[in-house]
């Protein structure tokens, strides 16, 4: 089964529990970051 792919826009708090929380995920992962400021 492919993975769900997934940005994170910002690495603030939010983005940093949003990594996290796809970290622990068997069917998703991270492609890419963008930082915003």
């Amino acid at each position: 089964m492919s993975k769900i792919k997934v940005a994170i826009n910002g690495f603030g708090t939010i983005g940093k529990r949003v990594a996290d929380a796809v970290d622990a995920q068997d069917d998703m992962e991270i492609v890419g970051v963008t930082k915003t400021g």
